[in-house]
């Protein structure tokens, strides 16, 4: 999940560091795995004073711009800026990021380009980085923006993105809101949430859609409404760069906006061409149902897809306009002749949405949010949300027609929890008012049990608490686990363990010589395991991907697998081992033979040598 630091501050005031921020987040339990600024040093507003032709070269340009300190001359390919227009200037000693212009980056210098002296590069957004759509034309800005005026400070342009690592028991963590309610949690913050993810659902009228859902166990709501008279066009540019630094490419303003409901909201939508829809029944546009046998789909992605049964699908009166939860069909997608629109919102069993998704082979960043499951409460807040987006960035009508098929309405689930046995559970002492506080800070309802008991009702949006445990575990959490004191405890000698082998011994020789223990998966890629001379595997029946799909026959594929991984990212030397089983095919026998094994591996050179000094060698 990506998250852009101008972002967050819309929902939760704070006055961090990038750096401070991840640290709050990865002691909250979402590590952060990278910050990026987006924002180049020494990029600039700058206004263009003139352009002629090149007096050698007949497709650049020769502009003089002002960055507001002085007059420049630039070479410039481009050809959409005119005199008075503010762009964007790299000067000299500006690092761009890596881009599909420049994949490996590139540090702009003062060059002479057919003869002509050049102090910079006028840029486009796609060499910014801030769309990840091709662009011949530069930037322009609005005239509102003073030159000199630095890109990081440039409204509407974002300044720092964080790739944060969400495990799978928090998809509630998978938005922008989401991040921003546990940076709120932990500093004490107030969440700032929109009215209309906030408020209530919208009501439905009489003229209402029409949907059956046919399996209601695999769609457990399913929201669709109506908008008329929208302008499909390019998005502003508020939302292009919104969606390029979460790592979304900008289609058009109505799929963008169903795109940045997904990422602030953490609910997939997905739109249609309500004209190209040819209604399923009489009463109902769409239906919900298992594929038939034969059926296809062609995706947006322009392939052809060969459904089965299992997969479930969302069809009109000629067929499968979109695989349920995964991708939409192109037959009915948004495209720039659109004027009319449906918009959906549901919630989608998460194995169902796996399965099709792993069979397919197809992953998306709907089907992402979906297999982890999502919030029964959060379909028709989201329309409503991109509703609005949708009438600001595109026009058209209200919303129309909404439809809600919701056999099984959402529940909070009650936990009551005892003070006491939370202290038992954690090690420290937590009253009532602070325990009511840090919940509260999350969403969490809290009421008073009686006694030393409190009733915790769990808002729907966190499907992974629903035990004393789960709770007591969220106040430790925004405690601070460094809050608990340390206890001592005694140790006892114990047998050696005959299952280990050694007991350590073999991985304590390796330590002492500089060595980091790997540990890897159970299984790995039919393919590598090959290379290393299996030629008959165990394979796993429900594999995570392709690449996981068999049990290891070696521990060398992993570890080839590790050190190919830092030296990619330039780490000098590697050494590495690893300690574990094996999965040998036993011929019919219904399970495998396995054996444990050690195995090491060393890689690169620097001080990493063995024997005392230079590149590793046969002699090591």
């Amino acid at each position: 999940m990506k998250a852009t630091l101008k972002w967050l501050k819309e929902y939760v005031n704070f006055d961090l560091s990038p750096g401070e921020v991840a640290e709050v987040l990865t002691m909250a339990g979402l590590e952060v795995d990278s910050v990026t600024r987006l924002a180049p040093e020494n990029v600039v507003a700058a206004r263009v004073e003139s352009v002629s032709p090149h007096p050698d070269a007949d497709r650049l340009s020769l502009c003089v711009v002002s960055d507001g300190s002085q007059s420049r001359r630039i070479v410039c390919g481009a050809s959409n800026m005119k005199s008075g227009d503010t762009v964007v200037l790299a000067l000299a000693g500006a690092n761009l990021p890596e881009t599909s212009t420049f994949p490996e980056g590139i540090t702009i210098k003062k060059a002479k380009i057919r003869g002509c002296e050049s102090e910079g590069m006028l840029c486009s957004e796609t060499e910014l980085g801030i769309s990840t759509a091709e662009s011949d034309g530069i930037m322009i800005l609005p005239e509102t923006v003073a030159p000199g005026t630095p890109l990081s400070d440039i409204a509407n342009l974002e300044d720092t993105v964080m790739e944060i690592a969400v495990t799978p028991n928090r998809p509630d963590c998978l938005s922008i809101i989401g991040i921003a309610r546990e940076i709120a949690a932990a500093t004490g913050g107030v969440l700032k949430i929109p009215d209309a993810l906030s408020g209530a659902p919208p009501d439905t009228g009489t003229d209402a859609v029409g949907a059956v859902v046919e399996n209601t166990d695999a769609c457990t709501r399913y929201c669709l409404c109506r908008m008329d008279g929208v302008k499909i066009g390019p998005s502003p540019l508020w939302l292009r760069a919104r969606l390029s630094a979460c790592g979304i490419k900008p289609i058009n303003n109505v799929v963008d906006v169903t795109n940045f409901v997904l990422l602030e909201f953490g609910q997939p939508l997905h739109a249609f061409d309500r004209d190209k829809i040819k209604p399923a029944t009489k009463d109902a546009v769409l239906v919900v149902k298992n594929a038939g046998k034969g059926e296809s789909i062609l995706a947006l992605d322009s392939q052809k897809y060969d459904l089965a049964g299992q997969d479930l699908i969302i069809a009109d009166r000629t067929g499968p306009v979109a695989i349920a939860g995964i991708m939409g069909g192109e037959g009915s997608s948004v495209f720039s002749d659109t004027k009319n629109i449906l918009l959906e919102a549901a919630r989608f069993s998460p194995p169902v949405v796996r399965r099709s998704s792993r069979r397919l082979k197809l992953s998306t960043e709907s089907s992402y949010r979906f297999e982890r499951d999502s919030d029964l409460a959060a379909p028709p807040l989201a329309l409503k949300r991109a509703v609005e987006l949708i009438r600001s960035v595109a026009g058209g009508s209200e919303m129309k027609g909404f439809t809600d098929v919701c056999p099984r309405k959402p529940v909070p689930v009650e936990v009551e929890i005892s003070l006491e046995k939370t202290r038992k559970i954690l090690g420290s002492a937590s009253d009532r008012a602070e325990t009511s506080a840090l919940l509260s800070s999350l969403g969490f309802k809290v009421a008073d049990g009686g006694g030393d008991l409190l009733t915790v009702r769990v808002p729907t949006f966190r499907p992974d608490v629903s035990r004393p445990a789960d709770v007591a575990e969220e106040v430790a959490r925004l405690a601070g686990y460094e809050s608990i004191p340390e206890a001592g405890f005694g140790m006892t000698a114990r047998a050696a363990d005959p299952r280990s082998g050694t007991d350590g011994a073999m991985e304590n020789i390796f330590v002492l010589g500089g060595f980091s223990e790997a540990v890897n998966y159970g299984f790995d890629s039919p393919e590598l395991l090959r290379a290393f001379g299996t030629e008959e595997t165990v394979d796993v029946m429900n594999p995570i991907s392709r690449d996981l799909s068999a049990m290891r026959t070696t521990l060398l594929a992993g570890l080839m697998r590790n050190i190919k991984f830092n030296l990619s990212r330039q780490c000098p030397g590697v050494m590495l081992f690893e300690a574990g089983r094996v999965f040998l095919p036993a011929g019919g026998a219904r399970l495998p033979v396995e054996e444990r094994r050690f195995a090491a591996a060393a890689a690169g050179g620097g001080d990493v040598a063995l024997r005392g000094g230079g590149a590793l060698d046969f002699f090591d």
